[in-house]
């Protein structure tokens, strides 16, 4: 899927990513409580997700891409500390913020921002070293900048814009002392 997609063969891509996700979800259903399956499931959701969206599918990239976040968000209920699922729902909230803004729904959008920056402050917060956190963060807070100035609340897409390239400049610092870099 990722080789067809970065060819722009769209439609080959959706289709090696829908029989990813159904092997997955054929392996989730026959060990319901296996939390890796389930990660691996929520992540085909949103790189599947992704994909329709590239291609204007917005019903089926909103449906993909909320279920990465029910996903998401009941390993983080399960366990908080686990920094990877508290990364997922991060990303595919914002991702599914992002679709429901091309929608232009706007509500929506707004508090799909608010919990993408909130669980990703607090993930960076953890560790300012990940230069993949503060990234996601950064690209947070812009697409909420952007949202703050389509609603013309521009002092708000300022601090929004400060505070993104404030984690671009970490993000940098931080991929000279990124553990993941150095393993």
């Amino acid at each position: 899927g990722k080789i067809a997609l970065e060819q722009g063969q769209l439609e080959q891509a959706i289709a090696a990513y829908r029989d990813v996700h159904r092997i997955k979800s054929e392996l989730l259903s026959r060990n319901p409580d296996d939390r890796d399956a389930v990660e691996r499931l929520l992540i085909s959701n949103g790189i599947l997700g992704r994909t329709l969206a590239l291609c204007g599918a917005e019903p089926a990239a909103a449906k993909h891409v909320g279920e990465a976040v029910g996903a998401a968000r009941s390993l983080v209920a399960f366990d908080a500390k686990q920094a990877d699922w508290r990364f997922w729902l991060g990303k595919y909230a914002l991702q599914l913020g992002s679709i429901a803004r091309g929608a232009g729904r706007i509500d929506e959008a707004t508090g799909r921002d608010s919990e993408a920056l909130r669980v990703l402050s607090a993930l960076v917060a953890t560790d300012e070293t990940n230069s993949a956190w503060q990234r996601e963060l950064a690209s947070a807070q812009v697409e909420s900048a952007r949202l703050r100035l389509a609603l013309g609340e521009s002092g708000s897409a300022d601090q929004l814009l400060d505070a993104a390239f404030a984690a671009l400049a970490r993000e940098g610092d931080a991929g000279r002392g990124d553990r993941n870099l150095r393993l």
